[in-house]
């Protein structure tokens, strides 16, 4: 008996490494000027290691999360807020430090 039709409530989507140069950016817009965020990433790894991914804005190392070890999806935080961003476009690039480490979400907090 396999789901029906549309049926997409047992379905996991998520942001999975194909190798060790890829990477997931994403354009984003703070709503004001010299805007501060917390960085939260709902994450797993499946090999038992700990992960991590790392985070660049704008060209610039903003830090990782580095202690993905769970097999099941948890939420971690970025350590340090991103502080004083302009209200111009910014280029967010999340790299996953392997294939194991799969991300299933991330949001921008204000701080």
């Amino acid at each position: 008996m396999g789901a029906q039709k549309g049926n997409f409530r047992a379905f996991d989507t998520y942001l999975k490494a194909i190798d060790e140069k890829a990477c997931s950016k994403y354009h984003f817009q703070p709503r004001k000027n010299n805007a501060s965020y917390q960085l939260r990433v709902r994450a797993r790894c499946n090999s038992g290691n700990r992960g991590r991914v790392g985070i660049i804005i704008d060209g610039v190392e903003r830090g990782e999360i580095s202690n993905i070890k769970s097999a099941d999806w948890q939420c971690y935080e970025l350590s340090s807020n991103i502080k004083n961003l302009s209200s111009k476009v910014h280029l967010l690039i999340l790299i996953q430090s392997d294939q194991r480490v799969e991300i299933d979400k991330f949001v921008l907090v204000a701080k």
